[in-house]
């Protein structure tokens, strides 16, 4: 989730407030447009 900011992730532009799911993956990319924070959240997949 971008706290504040704006980021680039895969090709996607994302804002304050937006959020989206990774999973099955082993790489991704990020890229800070703006000074950003986010916020990361580990969520177990069973």
């Amino acid at each position: 989730m971008v706290i504040l900011g704006n980021i680039s992730f895969e090709n996607q532009i994302l804002g304050t407030r937006d959020a989206i799911g990774v999973s099955e993956t082993e790489h991704f990319s990020i890229k800070a447009n703006h000074d950003s924070s986010l916020l990361f959240i580990e969520v177990p997949m069973n």
